[in-house]
């Protein structure tokens, strides 16, 4: 609670000097770069303001928390699965060696390759969907709200915390803990796994579409030139532990 007590005071000034230089009471702080993330809602997105700074503190956590490693620690995971799973990984190696044929530093022929490479994709959004980084997530209603599920209809006033277990809600399809690529080869969004590894709606990470592209980037590659295995004869797959973030048990493969 001390900890959330001290960054929280560091979020807030923070943003007040950014509210400050975007109504032009004060110069740009000479260090900010162009692009920051939360410069850049204030100054464009009307709701991010209207929420107040209470609403931009809780946001700025979930940037620092999300942006703490996400994609390196979903990759580590990924290769877990690749050990695991030997023959996903050479397919996967097999598409990379197709579609690049050895030039692995043409960005073009890169970026082009990932049009093709449905199978890197979707097992990274395994990767996500079996060892989300955060394994639950919170939120508090901002207005009255009722769920209606099987016919029972439950209320959750204004103020109630909640919390979703993403560790749970993703897991609900069939053959829950198997890595399987193919369950995201559908014809819609609506059709897909639910992933909320993210979040979604109008507080989904901002941070997203970056950290997949670098997760779809890295796996094309890394299953391309690289083997993976086990150290341990002992392990046969993927171990992890929660320390409040999901973490590969022993690190890397």
């Amino acid at each position: 609670e001390r900890a959330r007590q001290f960054t929280d005071s560091v979020f807030k000034a923070e943003i007040f000097r950014l509210l400050e230089e975007h109504k032009g009471k004060v110069e740009v702080h000479p260090d900010r770069k162009p692009g920051s993330v939360l410069a850049t809602l204030i100054a464009e997105d009307k709701r991010f303001r209207d929420g107040g700074v209470s609403t931009m503190i809780a946001e700025t956590r979930t940037f620092v928390q999300a942006g703490f490693e996400t994609t390196a620690h979903s990759l580590a995971f990924a290769m877990g699965m690749m050990a695991e799973r030997p023959d996903l990984a050479q397919s996967m190696a097999s598409l990379g060696d197709k579609l690049l044929d050895g030039d692995y530093y043409d960005t073009d022929r890169v970026s082009k390759a990932l049009e093709e490479a449905n199978l890197v994709k979707n097992f990274f959004q395994e990767a996500l969907r079996l060892y989300p980084l955060a394994p639950s997530l919170g939120g508090e209603c901002t207005a009255d709200i009722i769920i209606e599920s099987k016919g029972t209809k439950y209320g959750l006033p204004k103020g109630t915390n909640v919390v979703f277990p993403n560790m749970t809600l993703q897991r609900q399809v069939s053959n829950p803990d198997e890595i399987d690529p193919g369950r995201w080869d559908v014809k819609s969004k609506s059709q897909e796994p639910f992933l909320h590894t993210f979040q979604n709606g109008a507080h989904s990470c901002p941070g997203k579409p970056l950290s997949m592209l670098e997760g779809h980037v890295f796996l094309l590659l890394a299953a391309t030139q690289f083997e993976f295995s086990f150290a341990s004869e002992r392990t046969t797959c993927v171990e992890y532990e929660d320390n409040l973030l999901l973490r590969p048990k022993n690190g890397m493969p």
